[in-house]
């Protein structure tokens, strides 16, 4: 009796799932805005596999004003329909995105096959001109994922997906960030981090020293980044590897007159040196060094944030927990007189040992 109600069980469920096979319909990859005039374009990318396992790039772009559907005027180039659950990127301009993404990506968030973890970036370059680059055998998306999930776990970026970048939105005291992608040479190249004020694209950070530490004041991290710096008295480069890090916060008069300390405690690995052996004096060195380099340029990038605005730290929201109270109208006013002050720990675990 149990075999007989699980078997009707399988059949019913079964025939409530609707099926579809790979070859009738279109397998969206990547979603592409871009700003023409007054109107917007809409660029859908479409992986074409060939019987040599080879893959092709198929476009679908139309320009009006913004739908409800980004593939709906796609639909008419067409004979098959577009399955929304394979997608992976989302691409917007960078002008565009000036403008606010929300309302744009308002059409991608509610549909009920697109999962929250499709990737959202800011193209510097047109996004269609991006997601028509060619890379074959392999898929387009399939190579901006990539290079978006190894520059998460070894270099500049923070993690971030399009349900990160909702829910900071959605939160009070911190302003998104996502990541900016451009053609080089004709490759797909990470750019910087863009920074947005609520979600209008601001600016954006590329400079190397500068995304290292905003990844180390945004985040705890134990994944790989590098920084090369030259040694003041030693006339040296030296380059050290990221082994893990931690940030934390102490706050005073939070809602008169801020002070706000962070103190971060960075491990490393020294993996280039140019002037050969490192001594211990050379390593305690290299660790005041770095560690002073940190702190100025976190002071250099808080300085920046106040003047523009805008919170990816989440100064704010490290705030509104510690405090009865908050208001983000109030922390508006107070965020851009708050005093800050960084202090920075570098423990180098690994430089080669010689007396």
């Amino acid at each position: 009796m149990k075999k007989l109600l699980v078997l009707l069980l399988v059949i019913i469920l079964s025939g409530c799932v609707r099926q579809m096979i790979v070859d009738d319909v279109n397998l969206l990859n990547g979603i592409g805005f871009d700003k023409e005039g007054h109107d917007i374009r809409v660029t859908t990318l479409v992986p074409q596999y060939q019987p040599n396992k080879e893959t092709k790039n198929e476009t679908y772009s139309h320009v009006g004003k913004l739908e409800t559907n980004t593939t709906k005027a796609a639909n008419n180039q067409t004979a098959k329909p577009f399955a929304h659950g394979t997608l992976e990127v989302v691409l917007i301009q960078k002008e565009l995105a000036k403008e606010g993404i929300f309302e744009l990506l308002d059409q991608v968030r509610r549909h009920p096959e697109i999962g929250s973890r499709v990737y959202l970036l800011i193209a510097d370059h047109s996004a269609r001109d991006i997601l028509e680059t060619d890379h074959s055998p392999i898929p387009t998306a399939t190579i901006i994922s990539e290079l978006i999930e190894h520059n998460t776990k070894f270099g500049m970026l923070p993690k971030t997906n399009l349900h990160i970048f909702r829910s900071t939105h959605t939160n009070e005291g911190i302003d998104p960030i996502l990541p900016v992608i451009t053609i080089m040479d004709d490759k797909i190249t990470l750019k910087g981090i863009a920074l947005f004020q609520d979600d209008h694209y601001n600016s954006m950070i590329e400079d190397q020293e500068e995304t290292f530490v905003f990844k180390l004041l945004l985040e705890k991290t134990d994944l790989r980044d590098s920084l090369t710096l030259h040694l003041k008295d030693e006339s040296a480069i030296v380059r050290i590897e990221e082994f893990n890090s931690k940030r934390n916060f102490s706050i005073k008069k939070a809602m008169s007159s801020p002070e706000i300390t962070i103190d971060i405690k960075l491990k490393a690995y020294v993996t280039e040196y140019s002037k050969g052996q490192i001594t211990k004096k050379i390593k305690a060195q290299i660790e005041k060094e770095v560690a002073e380099a940190i702190k100025q340029k976190a002071l250099m990038l808080i300085s920046r944030f106040q003047e523009e605005q805008i919170d990816p730290l989440g100064i704010g929201l490290e705030v509104k927990i510690r405090t009865r109270n908050w208001t983000q109208e109030k922390w508006n006013t107070l965020y851009p007189l708050a005093t800050f002050k960084v202090h920075a720990n570098v423990d180098v675990i690994h430089y080669g040992v010689y007396e």
